[in-house]
């Protein structure tokens, strides 16, 4: 949980888990879908996203990561 800085609200983002992919051995894609709530469980945000980890220095790192808005609710 966290807070939205325009706001005192509270706000609950959930994420959906598309796909992970590896890409080679110390590199993968994950693609997910999140959906970010109010506390009183009213919708406000959804967006797909994807983020690319690398492993450096046997750590996972995320070196890309991107979101695109939708007004997608899958309900």
């Amino acid at each position: 949980m966290f807070t939205d800085g325009d706001s005192d609200e509270i706000i609950r983002a959930l994420g959906h888990v598309a796909r992970a992919r590896g890409m080679a051995n110390d590199a993968a894609l994950l693609t997910y879908r999140t959906d970010e709530r109010l506390a009183d469980g009213s919708d406000i945000r959804h967006a797909h996203r994807c983020s690319l980890w690398l492993r450096v220095e046997g750590r996972w790192q995320v070196r890309y990561h991107q979101a695109t808005p939708t007004t997608e609710n899958p309900g």
